[in-house]
């Protein structure tokens, strides 16, 4: 059976206008009454340094896409929008090179995105475009509890020396860690390089907890404590190292009454670690890959 042809149509590609919203907002919610982006691209509008980029076909508007300069170098794409009745037609590929073109020539080097696991028409658009997946994500959260579980007497919890800094950065690098801040998103971050900047950051303020033996770390966001939750946006090391940052974590969050949700990575040693601590198991909207394009070699 001959495989049918594929339709590609020109969308007119243009920087969004405010007298687009309304056209935009009827669209999104026919799509999706629930759909997020019918509060935050507005609120995004309002902000000049944001890239807002919309696709027109015959003169109505089929889609949109959002990115921003996110840290130093590093951009953020997000919010990919085609009319239902036009996908399949190239228009999310014309809307990610054009906003691909737009943040190269706002200095960035780098663009992140996140994407669902299950998403695979998503997957295979940026894959064809020379995305990257660097970091797949399982997100899982421990209800508060008191805590019994004592500290491993060989391991040392602390929050880290600026000693540290330079090795830490060099092991996050080494396995594709990103770091991460909260952000109006479907999956609540946004996500971009990490640096020895963000970790000393991170050191001062008392967020990044490391175990020296064997080595690992663990950073936590500063917002979520507002929430009553430890937030641990990125992690890596020994699994025997993290056992003891996270009971340490675990006891003081029993004390304080806090959740721990974890941005965890996708692999058996870790998830087993978080299944014995009896962190739930992830939704499906809580299974996602971090995604990176390089956009100056």
């Amino acid at each position: 059976m001959q495989k049918k042809k594929r339709i590609v149509d020109k969308a007119v590609i243009r920087p969004a206008r405010r007298e687009d919203t309304e056209e935009l907002m009827a669209m999104l919610h026919e799509m999706d009454s629930g759909d997020y982006l019918q509060e935050t691209w507005p609120v995004w509008m309002k902000e000049k340094e944001n890239v807002q980029i919309v696709a027109l076909v015959g003169g109505r508007i089929a889609g949109c896409i959002h990115g921003r300069i996110s840290a130093g170098e590093d951009a953020w794409a997000q919010g990919v929008r085609v009319s239902s009745d036009l996908r399949r037609r190239g228009i999310a590929t014309q809307l990610i090179i054009s906003l691909e073109e737009e943040l190269r020539g706002n200095g960035a080097k780098n663009v992140f995105a996140v994407i669902s696991r299950f998403n695979r028409a998503s997957l295979a658009t940026i894959a064809g475009l020379n995305w990257k997946i660097i970091f797949p994500v399982n997100r899982r959260r421990l209800k508060s509890v008191v805590s019994e579980c004592t500290i491993d007497t060989e391991g040392k919890i602390s929050n880290g020396s600026s000693d540290e800094i330079s090795e830490i950065n060099k092991l996050m690098c080494m396995k594709g860690v990103p770091a991460s801040r909260r952000a109006a998103a479907f999956f609540k971050r946004v996500y971009f390089s990490v640096t020895e900047d963000f970790l000393s950051a991170s050191q001062s303020s008392g967020l990044l907890r490391t175990n020296t033996l064997p080595r690992a770390f663990a950073v936590l966001d500063a917002d979520p404590y507002e929430n009553e939750e430890f937030w641990v946006i990125a992690l890596a090391g020994a699994v025997k190292g993290l056992l003891s940052i996270f009971e340490s974590m675990k006891a003081e969050a029993g004390r304080k009454g806090f959740d721990i949700i974890v941005d965890s990575p996708r692999d058996p040693e870790v998830q087993a670690l978080l299944d014995h601590l009896g962190f739930m198991p992830s939704g499906i909207n809580e299974q996602f890959m971090v995604v990176k394009k390089q956009l100056i070699f």
